[in-house]
């Protein structure tokens, strides 16, 4: 299961987050994350906004995110400095963006790694995720989700890219809600 359709399959919970904005760091990529998440969040009334360090990516999405609300956005930038500069309040964070090391990445998608400076490897992978957690941290709210896409284990030894985001969260006032294979969905239950 992806982290995207967990987050729909449990969508119930998130029914008190109207108002509030549904996150994406990481523009789908054929997968159908950005759009089904954006119906989501015009159903319960949340505001929406996914985030992709790849020009194409956002782009591509522009007109199918208009189509369903045209308040929604699209915004091209790093997903750690994205949060760093973020001023609204999230409800709900789906996490999805830079990829853990597999020896199935095309020769594309590693060069397209290359021309922003950096490559794919666990390392960077879970670096990007821990900044990503830094920033959550500081900016969300008791009653609130951070969703991990490509979690490849359970606690203690997590893996993919949760490695160390996650241990940093449930150090920092989240507890798990729900755990499945691959996913993890994480509540904010200490006030800020």
């Amino acid at each position: 299961m992806h982290g995207h359709e967990l987050i729909i399959k449990n969508k119930e919970l998130f029914k008190n987050l109207k108002g509030k904005s549904l996150l994406e760091i990481g523009t789908e990529r054929g997968c159908g994350s950005t759009i089904l998440l954006a119906e989501m969040a015009e159903e319960i009334g949340m505001d929406f906004i996914t985030v992709d360090v790849d020009e194409e990516q956002t782009k591509n999405v522009i007109k199918p995110l208009n189509k369903i609300n045209s308040a929604f956005k699209t915004i091209t930038e790093y997903g750690e400095i994205f949060l760093k500069n973020f001023k609204g309040e999230i409800g709900l964070i789906y996490l999805d963006a830079f990829d853990f090391w597999h020896d199935n990445h095309s020769q594309e998608r590693i060069d397209a790694y290359k021309k922003r400076g950096t490559e794919i490897t666990n390392e960077n992978c879970w670096k990007m995720h821990y900044n990503c957690a830094v920033e959550l941290v500081k900016l969300m709210k008791e009653g609130t989700y951070i969703c991990f896409d490509d979690v490849l284990s359970k606690e203690p030894e997590w893996e993919g890219k949760g490695k160390l985001a996650i241990p940093y969260l449930l150090n920092n006032g989240f507890n798990i809600k729900i755990y499945e294979p691959n996913c993890i969905i994480l509540e904010r239950c200490i006030k800020k």
